[in-house]
């Protein structure tokens, strides 16, 4: 559509499709600054269609020092008792459920930087 000031507006549909043509996804970033500087402070999976999810991050000795229990939940790189963890790198284990049904799992490590 084209306004009477010569400016052009395009409208994009998007089609989510039901049943089997849906898809699901999740990616874990591998590293984040939780600097304060409002610029990838907390550690934030990439999702689609994710029914639920369950990460764990681990540090180097195996202790579990952070977790995400669901969508759209995020991790500041705060311990259980609120205290900022070290930098460093941590390792997570994830499993996650689509809504599609299909199983997700992962292994890998987060870096964080301040």
């Amino acid at each position: 559509m084209t306004t009477g000031m010569g400016i052009t507006i395009t409208t994009t549909t998007i089609t989510v499709l039901d049943g089997p043509g849906l898809i699901s996804s999740v990616k874990v970033p591998n590293v984040f600054t939780p600097n304060g500087d409002g610029l990838n402070d907390e550690l934030v999976l990439v999702e689609l269609g994710i029914a639920a999810v369950d990460l764990e991050i681990l540090n180097r000795w195996g202790q579990v020092v952070g977790r995400i229990e669901r969508p759209g939940q995020t991790w500041n790189a705060r311990s259980f008792s609120g205290e900022q963890v070290p930098d460093g790198t941590y390792f997570f284990v994830m499993t996650a459920t689509g809504e599609d049904g299909r199983r997700h799992e992962a292994k890998g490590t987060i870096t964080v930087l301040r």
